[in-house]
């Protein structure tokens, strides 16, 4: 009878497993879109933020639409720039936001792959009269930097420099991309920050967010974490694969409000190591920030 119980348990344990297997191959090929709305306002000079679903841009608010993506991952990623340039032509967006990881290595196999997905996001960009805006990677080495860096790329490649974007209303806005934090050196010059309500932060490692505060950003972006990429029971994916502080406070994807900011972790476009994701599929966000100023 135990024996009977046991080649039970195993063959329920091996379709589990299977069937994890399977999803786990198909999610890399599955995009999503996520959108997030942010509001923010000065009050006193204070600043009052909300995540909703139906905020209304009013005529006393300066508004931004940004497409925001990260961790291409060119040598485990199985989804088409067409699709993703489809997905930001829908948006109308004010700006492409890449927060770096184009690649996991720097051959000529993947370089060739991360300049098809330049050449598309730029091309898309320009049909829109809009920028592309990235910043580095902890996996974006002296090749791709140089590469990112050359002016015929068309990319604004922010380290630790502040880029600014005229809104569809005529709103001024700033991007403030910040180097990498294992292989550079994060900076945020008083001098670059214009006005916090409308400076939006942009780093890599979610980590970097550590270094920030309310006064020089109202807004982080970040990547790295993939969202977990292949999720276990009590995040153990994260208890043992990463050390990264951010993720022990419980801030491992999506949006989240820290030190006074709205904060957001991309779960990425690509894989890393492995080309399977589980429960954690591939994104495109579509962020609107509203500054309403009473």
């Amino acid at each position: 009878m135990l024996g009977v119980i046991l080649e039970i348990f195993i063959y329920i344990l091996s379709a589990v497993a299977a069937a994890l297997l399977i999803i786990g191959l198909i999610e890399p090929h599955m995009l999503v879109v996520e959108r997030i709305k942010w509001q923010s306002g000065n009050t006193n000079n204070s600043s009052v933020f909300s995540k909703a679903d139906n905020i209304c841009f009013g005529q006393n608010s300066k508004n931004i639409r940004l497409v925001f993506l990260s961790d291409l991952h060119t040598e485990f990623n199985f989804l088409s720039p067409e699709q993703v340039c489809g997905q930001i032509i829908s948006a109308n967006p004010d700006a492409v936001v890449f927060a770096g990881d184009w690649t996991g290595k720097e051959n000529t196999s993947q370089m060739e792959k991360a300049e098809i997905w330049r050449a598309l996001l730029v091309e898309t960009a320009d049909k829109l009269q809009i920028p592309v805006v990235a910043v580095p990677g902890n996996h974006d080495r002296e090749k791709t930097r140089k590469w990112l860096s050359d002016s015929s790329s068309g990319i604004k490649f922010l380290v630790n420099d502040t880029y600014a974007i005229t809104a569809a209303d005529g709103s001024i806005w700033h991007i403030h991309g910040l180097d990498d934090l294992k292989h550079g050196k994060p900076l945020v010059s008083a001098s670059t920050i214009v006005d916090p309500e409308q400076t939006i932060a942009v780093a890599h490692n979610p980590d970097t967010l550590l270094q920030l505060n309310s006064q020089q950003s109202r807004f982080f972006l970040s990547g790295h974490f993939h969202g977990g990429q292949i999720w276990t029971p009590g995040h153990l994916e994260f208890r043992f694969l990463r050390r990264e502080k951010i993720a022990a406070m419980g801030f491992r994807r999506g949006s989240f409000r820290y030190n006074g900011m709205n904060c957001y972790i991309s779960r990425g476009l690509g894989c890393v190591v492995m080309p399977i994701r589980l429960f954690s599929k591939p994104e495109l966000t579509i962020l609107e920030i509203s500054n309403h100023e009473v």
